[in-house]
C-alpha cells in the first residue's frame, strides 16, 4: 500500500506562481524521503501558504483535512472559509520587509517538519492553531535565546500577542537538558497561558537557540 506524502506548498499571487516547499513520503526501502522547493508540483497541498491573494479568492481543490494560510502585509479583514486562517505581517511593514518576513515565517513552519527533535510538533498542532485563532489574524515572531535569563525574559515580555504555538530550535546536535528546561521555565514566567500552547523542539543545522512563535496580536 502506497503511503500518502505530506506536502507544504505556496501560491504567490503577486508573482503568479505556485511551488512545493516540502514533501515527505516513505520510499520502497521504508525510509522517509524529503524534498525541498520545486516548481514541479503545483498542488493541492496539505498545508498551503497563499500570499497576496485577492479578497474574493477561495482555495480550490483543497482536501477537507488540509489547511490554508493567507499571508497578508496588512489586515484586509478577509471572510475566511473553513480550514483557513490569516497570517499578517508586523504593523507598518514595507513591501520589502513583508517579503522577507513572509519567507522567514514560511521557512520556520517548514523547519518544524524538516528538522524534528526530541519534542516533535505535528500537523495536528497547526490544526490547533487554526482552531484557537477563532477567526482572528495571527502573526509570527522570533526570539534569540542565546543570552542571559533576564535578557530572554525581557524579550519575551515585549511580545505583544498571545502565543498559540511555540517551537524551539537549536543545533547542530541535541542540546543539554538543562538548556531546554531553562527555556521552558522562562516561557512559563512570561506567558501565564503558555501551558495550553503546543511546544516543540527541533535540531537545526544552522539555528542556535531560537524560539519561533505564532500567536494572536493583542
Amino acid at each position: 500500500m502506497e503511503m500518502q506524502r505530506f506536502t507544504i506548498g505556496c501560491h504567490d499571487h503577486l508573482k503568479g506562481e505556485a511551488f512545493l516547499m516540502y514533501s515527505d513520503h516513505i520510499n520502497e526501502s521504508g525510509k522517509v524521503e524529503i524534498c525541498g522547493p520545486t516548481a514541479e508540483y503545483g498542488g493541492p497541498y496539505d498545508l498551503a501558504f497563499i500570499i497576496n491573494a485577492p479578497l474574493d479568492y477561495l482555495p480550490i481543490e483543497m482536501d477537507e483535512s488540509a489547511l490554508a494560510i493567507f499571508v497578508d502585509r496588512i489586515n484586509p479583514h478577509r471572510d475566511l472559509p473553513d480550514r483557513c486562517l490569516q497570517l499578517i505581517a508586523p504593523i507598518d511593514s514595507s513591501p520589502e520587509d513583508f517579503s522577507s518576513w513572509a519567507e522567514r515565517t514560511m521557512t520556520s513552519v517548514v523547519d518544524i517538519f524538516r528538522y524534528p527533535g526530541l519534542a516533535c510538533m505535528t500537523f495536528a498542532d497547526l490544526v490547533f492553531l487554526y482552531e484557537e485563532s477563532k477567526g482572528r489574524p495571527v502573526t509570527s515572531a522570533w526570539v534569540n535565546c542565546d543570552c542571559s535569563d533576564n535578557e530572554l525574559l525581557m524579550q519575551l515580555r515585549q511580545l505583544q500577542f498571545s502565543a498559540l504555538i511555540c517551537h524551539f530550535t537549536d543545533g547542530p546536535e541535541f542540546i543539554e537538558c538543562s538548556r531546554y528546561t531553562r527555556v521552558i521555565d522562562i516561557l512559563d514566567a512570561s506567558f501565564p497561558d503558555i501551558e495550553s500552547a503546543p511546544f516543540g523542539y527541533g535540531v537545526h543545522p544552522n539555528n542556535r537557540e531560537t524560539l519561533f512563535f505564532l500567536g494572536a496580536p493583542k
